[in-house]
């Protein structure tokens, strides 16, 4: 089995409720189709399961989880 961990779920992926869906996703998805890697045979997650963001007028802007955020969603993985 293969499991691919990100970092934390992006705006896109928080919105969607899954992960590697938005801009990054696209790339991952492009990189698992060149390698010959069917998505759907792998497992893919974050190790933090909410998007940390700051909000810079109508956009919420990536800020990186720190390391109790990152242990308090450990039991994930």
């Amino acid at each position: 089995k293969v499991v691919f961990v990100g970092e934390q779920p992006g705006d896109q992926e928080d919105l969607a409720g899954k992960p590697f869906v938005g801009p990054a996703g696209k790339v991952f998805d492009a990189i698992l189709d060149d390698a010959g890697v069917d998505r759907l045979k792998v497992y893919v997650t974050n190790a933090v399961k909410h998007f940390k963001f700051e909000p810079r007028g109508k956009r919420r802007i990536h800020s990186k989880p720190n390391a109790g955020e990152v242990q308090a969603c450990r039991w994930w993985l």
